[in-house]
């Protein structure tokens, strides 16, 4: 997206009634014998149990695995989904583990081999081999379709000879069925753990499993030790993520995103291989760090697409809730870009990003580029064989909508088109909403629904059950041999759709995202148009006249296991056959470093030191020290003292002195020129209340070299002093990077003690001089705008002290000085877009950023 529609986006989404809105205020799982309630909207309760356990095998070169995975993803989204089920069956098939695992592996290579059918499938006692038959329907009408056949090649050429297991695998999710409540990330990840937990190839264990628990401490039910013990059953490690809130600064998910990269960080080549989701951006700054070379490098990084928060909210038409949305936007996109790998339930949500990173590509500092894709179908545990469609269409004596009580669901679709079959005196006796309920434009679903009914004069008063697990929401639909209803708007690859298939109940849904990629063709060509009242209400007036047919899945189940496992291999495979990581390159850029002062001598004499203390050559550094006329009496004391001790250390540097008090912004401007003159590759800021850590430049060094940045920013460690003076921590300030419409409303571009190129500076204007806050956030805003490579390290390299005497942050707060600090920044801004935007923009950055400017107007 190009800047100018970034900023109109800014204006648009941030409309006069926007701005008074926002001023103005599972399913059950067992564990061994014991019940665990999971969250997930998709388990497949009550198959026919052929196997317990998947046998993890070499060759599963299924194409057809693309039609399976999508609408899960949505589901985590929107934290209250139907299709959360307590699956009592499962308890019952725990007990059907086979002893042996020599049979359990020859009963799956029997299952694999009745599904196949009549196909020459060469089969051993190590591994099975098939090839693609190409017979998967592409149902992607988009002509950017996102290539993937370099991984399915990778999958297709494994050859587990030789292969160390168990292969280590951490899964990082903030939603799990059963610690938490609802939702089809829930359901993604805990099928999928349990899948992996039970893989086994030639009689081993074929993964070792880490689960982290984002979300913690929030549990639905139980509690960190419960679910520790219970995972434990299955040999699973569950890591609940610890770390206090207040610990950090940042937007919130953010921070969790953090949280996550410092525990994984820790654990550094301890996993073959490290999965996250998309929605959240949990793995932005594992990604990020990687891409810098700061962690990761033998640790492939595989985003599980299940959606993002841009996706949900385009389909639900639900505009940002606030510049924190924006913040999550970017991270999530980040969290897909950065990833070695991208695997996704359905072709439909590849192509739907190929799409918008394509988008990106019209403003270089926001572009976007997919990596390596690959179409694997979500599990469902346990994984056996999904049932054939029904010979005979099922009679049915009423509708059952399955699907959270909302727009994007198509509820209103859906009672628009009861609407027209209650006009034609065929309305059943029996109508039921099965979903969590929500608020639509501030009013409960469940009343909107019920209103609705009454308005339209229906002559059955609708059940609306919003609170069913997905196990007591499929049995109903059966009790009452109702046809089940998901007529979406948007999904990627639904899980509700997922279960009903594998409990064959009749349903009726809409052809939308990779819905159709689930199915077998037959069902495929009787789903229905989305957001068409008429053609859904025919649908319905046929159901109740002639019944309705059950459908299969396009990937069976244990197929679309053994792929997940496959791809884990082959990228474990891969890494083992790639060149070692090398190392940081040598030091080679000559950094200046700038420390502002003005009346601080005890403070600018400790900065300076910790400018000593750096673990970078000393004849690659040169400091320059510039004194904003100091009237303190240490001051003349103190810089001669630093002179001598600068000197003695053979520490090249300048001090400057201002005869006249002329502010910030000139002061960083003379260190840029000093900089220039010296010929140093990047100028590094700060000022006399910061502390440099050991390891500052010689990481901000390692960056530049890997990736050529102009702009190099960080995170910072805040402390605060005590009445005698003593430091203590008070949080970690953690930053975002160039998401130039998240920080348009708030600086998360990074701490104020960045690196940039000298002659990219002067480029720019270098800092603007007049006496106004914002100093750092302005220029960092002019470097996002004119196109300058800007990288955020994702590192605290120094140490900021809170409320420090003569802070311009904190001294310089009167609503003039913040008028005047955003005003600069919109006057920059008014430079790249047409003159119509600048009251809109204007307006939503004096009453949205923050620090606000608050006043009375007209």
């Amino acid at each position: 997206m190009r800047l100018q529609e970034q900023l109109w986006v800014i204006a648009a989404s941030f409309s006069l009634g926007i701005l008074t809105a926002i001023l103005m205020g599972s399913s059950t799982y067992y564990f061994s014998d014991h019940v665990v309630r999971l969250e997930t909207e998709a388990r497949a309760c009550e198959c026919p149990i052929q196997a317990r356990g998947v046998v993890f095998l070499e060759k599963s070169n299924t194409d057809e695995d693309h039609h399976q995975q999508q609408e899960q993803q949505q589901q985590l989204n929107e934290p209250s989904s139907p299709q959360n089920n307590d699956n009592d069956n499962n308890k019952k098939n725990n007990n059907n583990t086979l002893s042996s695992k020599n049979t359990k592996l020859q009963r799956w290579k029997e299952l694999l081999w009745r599904q196949r059918g009549n196909t020459n499938i060469a089969l051993s006692e190590r591994a099975f081999r098939h090839r693609s038959d190409n017979s998967k329907p592409n149902n992607s009408n988009n002509n950017n379709t996102v290539s993937t056949e370099y991984l399915n090649k990778l999958v297709d050429e494994l050859d587990l000879e030789g292969l160390e297991l168990p292969l280590r695998i951490c899964l990082v999710t903030s939603a799990i069925a059963g610690p938490t409540l609802n939702g089809g990330i829930g359901a993604a990840f805990a099928n999928l753990v349990q899948n992996l937990a039970e893989a086994e190839h030639n009689g081993l264990k074929a993964f070792s499993l880490t689960l982290v628990y984002a979300s913690h401490p929030t549990y639905s039910q139980g509690d960190q030790e419960s679910w520790n013990n219970e995972y434990a059953k299955l040999g699973v490690e569950f890591v609940p993520l610890e770390g206090t809130a207040s610990d950090y600064y940042g937007p919130y998910l953010v921070v969790r995103a953090y949280k996550v990269f410092e525990y994984l960080k820790e654990r550094d080549g301890d996993f073959d291989a490290i999965i996250y989701h998309d929605y959240l951006g949990n793995g932005y700054f594992l990604a990020l760090a990687k891409k810098l070379g700061l962690a990761f490098s033998t640790t492939p990084l595989v985003a599980h697409t299940h959606s993002t928060s841009r996706w949900s909210d385009e389909l639900n038409t639900r505009p940002p809730r606030n510049y924190n949305t924006l913040a999550y936007y970017f991270i999530e996109e980040q969290s897909v870009a950065l990833a070695d790998v991208v695997v996704s339930p359905s072709q439909y949500f590849l192509d739907w990003l190929a799409n918008r990173f394509q988008q990106s590509q019209a403003t270089p500092t926001a572009a976007l580029t997919m990596p390596h894709s690959i179409v694997i179908p979500n599990t469902i545990f346990p994984a056996v064989s999904a049932p054939a469609p029904s010979a005979t269409a099922v009679p049915i004596e009423g509708f059952c909508f399955f699907g959270r009580l909302e727009a994007r669901k198509g509820l209103f679709t859906f009672l628009n088109a009861l609407d027209q079959v209650h006009a034609a005196s065929k309305m059943p006796q029996r109508l039921a909403f099965l979903g969590p309920d929500t608020r639509i434009e501030g009013i409960s679903a469940r009343q909107l629904v019920l209103a609705h009914a009454q308005a339209a004069g229906w002559p059955v008063t609708p059940d609306i059950l919003t609170d069913l697990h997905t196990t007591e929401a499929l049995n109903y639909i059966r009790a009452f041999q109702c046809g089940a209803v998901a007529p979406s708007l948007g999904e990627n690859s639904p899980y509700a759709v997922l279960e009903l298939v594998a409990n064959e109940l009749p349903f009726i849904a809409t052809h939308v995202g990779g819905t159709a990629e689930l199915l077998d063709p037959a069902a495929r060509a009787r789903l229905v148009p989305a957001d068409d009242a008429t053609a859904l209400a025919t649908a319905l007036l046929h159901a109740l006249d002639h019944g309705i047919y059950t459908a299969s899945l396009a990937v069976s189940p244990p197929k679309a296991v053994q792929r997940h496992g496959d791809l884990l291999a082959a990228l474990k495979q891969r890494q083992a056959k790639a060149p070692p990581p090398t190392g940081p390159p040598a030091p080679h850029l000559k950094i200046a470093v700038g420390v502002s002062s003005h009346n601080r001598p005890r403070l600018l004499e400790r900065a300076v030191d910790s400018l000593m203390g750096q673990h970078y050559p000393f004849e690659l550094l040169h400091i320059v020290v510039v004194d904003d006329a100091s009237t303190h009496p240490d001051t003349a004391t103190t810089l001669a003292a630093l002179q001598s001790k600068l000197m003695f250390a053979g520490l090249p540097h300048k001090i400057i002195q201002f005869s006249s008090h002329r502010f910030v912004g000139h002061v960083r401007n003379a260190m840029f020129d000093e900089a220039l003159a010296v010929d140093a590759d990047y100028i590094c800021m700060m000022d006399e209340d910061d502390i440099a850590l050991p390891n500052m430049l010689s990481v901000y060094a390692s960056v530049a070299a890997r990736t050529g940045a102009d702009v190099l920013t960080d995170l910072s460690d805040n402390f605060v002093a005590d009445a005698r003076g003593t430091r203590h921590f008070s949080h970690r300030s953690v930053a975002v990077g160039n998401s130039f419409s998240h920080n348009f409303f708030i600086n998360n571009f990074g701490k104020a003690n960045f690196c940039v190129r000298p002659a990219a500076a002067l480029a720019l204007g270098g800092h603007h001089t007049d006496p106004s806050p914002y100093v750092d956030w302005g220029f960092l805003t002019r470097a996002s705008l004119g196109g300058l490579h800007m990288e955020l390290v994702p590192l605290p390299l120094y140490q900021y002290s809170i409320n420090s005497t003569n802070s311009i942050f904190y001294s310089m707060v009167s609503r003039a000085d913040r008028y005047q600090g955003h005003a600069k920044i919109l006057n920059d801004i008014a430079q790249k877009v047409p003159p119509e935007l600048t009251d809109a923009l204007a307006l939503c950055r004096y009453k949205l950023a923050i620090p606000h400017v608050y006043g009375e107007g007209n």
